[in-house]
């Protein structure tokens, strides 16, 4: 554990939800010059300072009252406020979107989800040394690995990178609507069919669209966020010739919600939905058993 009392001045100096980058003094892995420790003072809790080391990875608190539990760092629900704003949403602010500057525990994450550096820095996927979370923003589309010009954030989740407190916090610029984020890629000129693959994560969305970047289908992707059965999103997705539901097969109540998605699709689009039993989500899954398992149910 980092004492940071050492660094009282810089701590007081910032403002909710800023960071700021010192040495870290005394760095269990070598000198730092190139101040590697991260102090941010944390915007749901502002009496409170939390310190990361990038260079050994050991982190800190700090109330600007005295010393503050870890537990009055994390928030306790699932629902991110947002600063009120006269524009559009906006990302929170110092994120890290440069992969190869991520600490450890933050690499690990993207290696497991089988996404590589141009995947998270195309979409904008990014690090938040404020929570020690993983960024994921919630685009309306995504097009060749990246936001549409005409694209609207709608909404973010910061995914946990440890096992204290929720496993996502999410924050939406719109709490009434319900979010999704069509993927899709720039399709040969002779594709004559729209494949309709629906998954429950941005990661396995990503892994959709990246194992048929490169082939003779069409596909878009459609980012359900969860396994709720959503009638607005699969709406948004009826213009589809061929349908596929895809979720996280490892539990009978979620084999059971897949049910129900592809009977609200069906009705829908009009065309014959099927569900992929086989493997877990895509984002565990290589790209070749992708596109194999996707024209298995296409035929």
């Amino acid at each position: 554990m980092i004492d940071l009392q050492p660094w009282a001045v810089q701590m007081m100096a910032l403002k909710r939800g800023d960071t700021k980058r010192v040495n870290h003094d005394g760095c269990g892995a070598g000198q730092d010059t190139r101040k590697r420790l991260y102090l941010t003072r944390s915007h749901g809790t502002p009496n409170l300072v939390m310190g990361y080391c990038h260079n050994c990875q050991d982190k800190g608190f700090h109330s600007l009252h005295g010393l503050a539990a870890h537990k009055d760092f994390d928030p306790l629900t699932s629902t991110m406020p947002i600063p009120a704003c006269d524009g559009p949403l906006v990302p929170p602010k110092n994120m890290d979107y440069q992969c190869a500057e991520w600490p450890t525990m933050a690499q690990q994450w993207r290696i497991s989800m089988k996404l590589d550096v141009w995947d998270c820095e195309a979409i904008g996927i990014a690090y938040d040394p404020a929570t020690n979370r993983i960024y994921m923003p919630q685009w309306t589309d995504v097009h060749n690995g990246g936001p549409q010009a005409t694209a609207t954030l709608q909404g973010y989740q910061l995914r946990n990178l440890t096992n204290y407190g929720p496993k996502y916090l999410t924050a939406h610029a719109d709490k009434e609507r319900v979010v999704s984020t069509s993927i899709t890629n720039s399709p040969p000129h002779t594709i004559k069919h729209v494949v309709g693959v629906l998954v429950e994560d941005l990661c396995s969305g990503i892994r959709v669209a990246k194992a048929l970047r490169n082939c003779d289908l069409a596909v878009e992707a459609v980012v359900n966020y969860g396994t709720k059965v959503s009638p607005e999103v699969l709406h948004r997705a009826r213009h589809i010739d061929r349908a596929i539901v895809w979720l996280d097969n490892d539990a009978e109540h979620v084999i059971d919600q897949a049910t129900k998605i592809r009977n609200v699709w069906a009705m829908l689009s009009g065309v014959n939905v099927k569900i992929e039993l086989r493997h877990k989500d895509p984002k565990h899954v290589t790209l070749p058993d992708i596109l194999n398992a996707i024209r298995r149910h296409i035929g």
